[in-house]
């Protein structure tokens, strides 16, 4: 059996711009420490976020086999990160996890890198030559970042790029921009969206990014799996195993790690009141076949009273960007209420960026269905933000009797309607003529409705997705929609919000004609991502569910 919990390295996320937060590390580890076994600190992949299914599987399986396994939590996560990271902002991000371990008496530590994150682990240990990192694992690393990208793209287009002239630079608010994919693994791309800044750092010739140059330096014994291209060794510390079909990861590294000579006396316990326990990390497949993760809180007694709270995140929210669900999950649980905070299409700011509205009606859905064959038969669906106007599409095109009541957390205005007066009708009449001929010439997914990388606190969408969420016809009308909800309803909203005042909400209740029951709490004080309000808020929902 092992434990898995959320660990915020990085304090005060809350006072950041939202691209700057820097997300909870991802914890797993065995009940019982196995004082032999080194912790492992995982530095994930570009485009990646630590809680993928694949990552979560890895961590799982290491930590039944004794290991401490941390995926942490990086400035460069997802899109949002990545589109102005340098190499050395994950530097700095190993350097957090590696002190919160050494803080918790932990000197036998395993750095382990996939993909792009390969780079970071190695970087980081030629930058602080820390005797306390015991080995090093490379999980598909590249030889050179630039040479992989310009063997993808070809030489004329890559030296286009370099020299600006290429339709993947654009005009930024502020500077260029790349936008741009490169086909990966598999059917998976990786998506460049960067400052070219950032991207000249990343990818261009005189980038520190070739993976072969730092394995000449490095003294740590490496572990390379599968590599992508050719690695380049001299050194009789470090190893290369492509894997077969009979072999995992996991396993590998076990046996690798086993061969280390690693002081087996030294132990160490983690500090868990620091962490946020999670009871699971569920994950479902989606119709294009990708995995979508859920973040679990339950008991026995929530089996019992079989009654959960789906929670549908923000526009470009994930599952760890905040703390709100998190520290509301435990107010729930005390009350035989289970908790499960969701991952969508639109997850982020590369799934914001590509996701249709109705993908988010689809993909709830498919965690409502893993919810009901796990047993529970009382949901209440909670969505903050636009993650509002996504629960009640998805009441309305599916309503189903164990779907009891919605909460709303600061639900958003009418998108379009918004939209039109936060830019003025010339600025939004503009984009919507923009992403209307997109469309009309079969350029629906490429390119971008609006400036990188935000225009007026916005960030940019491809043609399809922008008129999906925001056009005039779009189905994101909170107005409408709370017409045809036939559940109770409640709505939670603060002064500080920045989309809503009371005669918001009144006017939402007010056109809340079929709900049997539609109330408004209301916080003097309370922000959009009710900061200091969580579980307050969280125990006014147990109060007014108790009236149902």
């Amino acid at each position: 059996m092992i434990n898995t919990s959320l660990l915020q390295l990085s304090k005060d996320e809350l006072s950041k711009p939202l691209s700057k937060r820097i997300p909870c590390s991802i914890v797993f580890y065995p009940k019982v420490f196995y004082t032999e076994k080194p912790a492992i600190i995982y530095l994930h992949d570009w485009n990646k976020y630590p809680y993928t299914a694949s990552i979560c599987s890895l961590g799982k399986e290491l930590a039944n086999q004794g290991y401490v396994f941390i995926s942490l939590g990086i400035y460069r996560r997802g899109v949002e990160g990545q589109m102005m990271a340098i190499p050395d902002n994950d530097v700095d991000d190993i350097d957090r996890g590696i002190q919160y371990l050494k803080g918790n008496g932990c000197h036998n530590i395993i750095l382990m890198g996939e993909g792009i994150g390969a780079l970071g682990v190695l970087k980081y240990q030629l930058t602080k030559e820390d005797n306390d990192i015991k080995g090093i694992v490379l999980i598909r690393p590249f030889h050179s970042l630039n040479n992989w990208l310009k063997n993808k793209i070809g030489e004329t287009r890559y030296e286009a790029i370099l020299e600006k002239s290429a339709p993947e630079v654009i005009e930024g608010n502020e500077g260029l921009w790349v936008d741009f994919k490169v086909p990966y693994i598999a059917e998976e791309s990786l998506l460049m969206y960067q400052s070219y800044e950032s991207w000249l750092s990343w990818w261009s010739p005189n980038a520190e990014t070739k993976i072969s140059d730092l394995l000449a330096e490095i003294s740590t014994p490496v572990l390379a799996i599968s590599p992508l291209q050719e690695i380049i060794l001299n050194k009789i510390n470090t190893s290369i195993i492509n894997l077969d079909e009979k072999e995992t990861v996991e396993t590998v590294v076990d046996s690798w790690l086993n061969q280390l000579e690693v002081d087996k006396t030294a132990k160490f316990q983690l500090d868990v009141t620091e962490m946020i326990p999670i009871n699971e990390i569920i994950s479902v497949k989606t119709s294009d076949n990708r995995s979508l993760i859920g973040l679990l809180w339950e008991d026995d007694r929530c089996q019992e009273n079989k009654t959960i709270m789906i929670h549908v995140r923000g526009k470009t929210g994930t599952p760890i960007t905040e703390p709100l669900t998190s520290q509301m999950a435990e107010v729930y649980l005390n009350n035989k209420i289970a908790t499960l905070v969701i991952e969508l299409h639109r997850s982020g700011y590369g799934g914001s960026l590509e996701s249709a509205a109705e993908m988010d009606v689809e993909d709830i859905h498919l965690f409502v269905q893993f919810i009901l064959k796990r047993g529970y038969t009382h949901i209440i669906l909670s969505g903050q933000s636009l993650g509002s106007n996504s629960i009640m599409r998805y009441c309305v095109q599916h309503p189903a009797p164990n779907i009891k009541a919605m909460v709303h957390f600061a639900p958003t205005q009418d998108a379009a309607t918004w939209l039109t007066k936060h830019l003025g009708s010339d600025s939004y009449n503009s984009l919507l003529e923009q992403a209307q001929k997109a469309v009309e010439n079969g350029q629906e997914n490429l390119g971008l409705i609006g400036k990188p990388p935000y225009d007026k606190m916005l960030s940019p969408h491809r043609p399809n997705a922008w008129l999906s969420w925001w056009g005039p016809d779009a189905d994101t009308a909170n107005l409408k929609t709370i017409s045809e909800v036939t559940i109770p309803i409640l709505m939670l909203c603060g002064s500080q919000d920045f989309f809503n005042d009371r005669q918001r909400l009144d006017t939402l209740k007010a056109a809340a004609i079929n709900s049997p029951l539609t109330d408004i709490i209301w916080y003097e004080g309370c922000g959009h991502n009710f900061a200091n309000f969580e579980q307050q808020a969280a125990n006014d929902v147990i109060n007014w569910l108790k009236k149902l």
